[in-house]
């Protein structure tokens, strides 16, 4: 959190890929995709959107089946005020999952 804190979320995100990249495998840190998601949930606390939307959009590279991820992003884009970025959050997330009626009424409202 220290780098992030100094440097922002890109110099964060240079940060975890060259740490995965030289100890990804070795088990000296944990990069799951929980730990990652509770460092941008920290960052969106503080207010800090942009910053949460870059870590969340790293994350989602290595994980880009993950739900939590997409529709957190979507939230985050729609409260950003980003509309096209969140629809695109909400269409993929009813390829993941098809049936999910947030996804649905989000994509609804914003399409209006």
């Amino acid at each position: 959190g220290q780098i992030l804190d100094e440097n922002g979320a890109e110099a964060a995100v240079a940060r975890y890929n060259e740490l995965r990249e030289n100890f990804g495998m070795s088990g000296s840190f944990d990069f799951g995709e929980w730990e990652v998601n509770t460092l941008a949930e920290r960052l969106e606390r503080e207010g800090q959107i942009r910053d949460a939307i870059t870590i969340y959009e790293m994350n989602r590279a290595f994980y880009p089946e993950s739900r939590a991820i997409v529709g957190t992003l979507g939230r985050l884009y729609e409260s950003n005020q980003d509309i096209p970025s969140a629809i695109r959050m909400y269409e993929r997330m009813l390829e993941l999952s098809p049936e999910n009626k947030q996804a649905k009424e989000r994509l609804e409202a914003l399409r209006d």
